[in-house]
């Protein structure tokens, strides 16, 4: 048997596996951290998020591959961070956030047209993805949710966004974009070539943009302006960073220490109110099984300087604990980003892996380091052109956006900063026009060059099409 489908899986599951020949799971969650329907309970959090050799000590901790080996494969992808946090962010487009008021909930009042800006924001993080990927040194395999293709208890909608969704990666291939499709036969023959899961990077920017604003501005939910997240992965760790974290990580989980915890657990811990997520934003996280390295007591500071033409990095990190190929975070570094390697030196450390942030181009990288207990120093030179950090933000104090820029057209995302319906200022500039879309119906409005009063319905957002961002720094403007 190639492979098995099995949603809630546990040790015994992979040990079965085993015995029985089977090459894969084919079920993996990423991130998923909650019982499904109350029924289901999958803790498929702490995994690396591509495939990887799963152990007999924990179904989501990679081993090296052995002759009886089981490959787990996901589901589909996620923006693993906020659907850990905040259940959204899944690559389905059953569970895009306009569908959730739309066609797919029952009727009720949503986007009534499905489109490329109906998807929009899973189109932005398959070119995020896709930016990305200069930056990895193997495929990325990336796992579309196809819920209910021609299913006969959803509406026709379902399966016009699932054809919408393939229908641009083939015109993107066909563009020349470096997308292969297979199926998850073709993953488990591609990772035989490996005895151990081969190294991999991510950047996730914040493709939500506002979807779910009533989180912050009402009931202390998901940040609208949630922050950028870096990720590498490995067969000894996997870390995950947040741009308003600093250098620490967020999330670090070491496979090279023994394992022991449950399938589901943390069933004493804190949720949501109203919610099945657990509260990782407190220090709760701290006590979710599987655990993460506790950074509470460890200090790290970053100081730059140049040197020969050349930029410096120094970080000092203090911990109260020895530390092994240990990982740091190093966001927005002033300097371009180039493919191949060569253009940096590290003094006291293990090595440097650059990441370049898709939209904006910024050099970000992962500093390894091996630390002893107390006062510890690291350096990283770099020799390529100053380069001023890029931001994809424009923050006015009652609305806030992002602006994506991909297929030759930029979109802003809108949204509102207090709980109740909100008035903006978009002046269009002579000679350009503009699409404003308002949701949740999303319905098209020309703008004509000049001023226009528009509105962001309650605890929802807009979409601005056909302005560059330095175009909408200068048309923008709050209304009090």
């Amino acid at each position: 048997c190639a492979s098995i489908f099995g949603y809630e899986i546990g040790a015994s599951s992979i040990r079965a596996a085993r015995k029985a020949g089977v090459k894969a799971f084919a079920a993996l969650c990423a991130y998923q951290n909650w019982a499904d329907g109350g029924v289901w309970l999958i803790n498929h959090s702490a995994h690396p998020l591509q495939p990887y050799f799963a152990s007999d000590e924990d179904f989501r901790k990679p081993e090296p591959k052995s002759n009886n080996s089981v490959l787990m494969l996901n589901q589909l992808n996620k923006h693993a961070l906020t659907f850990m946090e905040h259940q959204l962010g899944a690559f389905d487009t059953c569970l895009l956030d306009d569908a959730a008021t739309g066609p797919f909930a029952g009727g009720r009042a949503g986007r009534l047209e499905v489109d490329e800006i109906y998807l929009s924001r899973m189109l932005d993080a398959v070119e995020a993805e896709l930016q990305v990927q200069a930056c990895r040194k193997g495929p990325w395999f990336l796992d579309f949710g196809i819920q209910d293709f021609k299913s006969p208890t959803r509406p026709v909608e379902t399966t016009r966004a699932n054809l919408l969704l393939f229908d641009y990666l083939l015109r993107r291939v066909q563009e020349g974009a470096n997308i292969v499709f297979c199926g998850q036969r073709g993953q488990i023959d591609y990772y035989q070539r490996y005895s151990e899961i081969p190294e991999t990077v991510g950047y996730e920017p914040n493709w939500q943009c506002g979807s779910k604003a009533y989180g912050s501005v009402r009931h202390g939910g998901m940040l609208v302006d949630y922050p950028d997240a870096m990720e590498i992965e490995n067969a000894r760790y996997t870390a995950w960073f947040k741009s308003n974290e600093g250098i620490l990580p967020a999330y670090h989980w070491d496979y090279a220490n023994p394992w022991n915890y449950p399938d589901w657990g943390n069933t004493e811990l804190p949720r949501y109110a109203g919610s099945r997520n657990l509260r990782y934003d407190t220090d709760d996280r701290y006590a979710i099984t599987p655990m993460i390295t506790d950074i509470r007591k460890m200090k790290v500071t970053r100081a730059e300087k140049e040197q020969g033409g050349a930029l410096e990095i120094t970080v000092t990190l203090e911990s109260p604990i020895a530390l092994t190929k240990f990982p740091l975070g190093l966001w927005n570094i002033p300097c371009e980003w180039n493919a191949g390697e060569g253009w940096w030196t590290v003094t006291g450390t293990n090595r440097f892996v650059p990441i370049r942030a898709p939209y904006t181009g910024n050099l970000n990288g992962i500093l390894e380091v091996d630390a002893k207990p107390g006062k510890n120093e690291y350096r990283l030179t770099i020799s390529t052109p100053k380069r001023v950090p890029q931001s994809q933000d424009i923050l006015l104090k009652t609305v806030h956006a992002k602006v994506f820029t991909r297929d030759n057209q930029t979109m802003a995302y809108i949204w509102p900063m207090q709980p109740w319906e909100t008035d903006f200022e978009l002046t269009v500039p002579e000679g350009k026009s503009a699409q404003y879309y308002a949701a949740p119906k999303g319905e098209r409005v020309d703008l004509p060059p000049g001023k226009h009063r528009l509105t962001i319905n309650k605890e929802s957002w807009s979409r601005i099409v056909g302005l560059t961002k330095e175009e909408l720094e200068t048309a923008l403007k709050e209304l009090m």
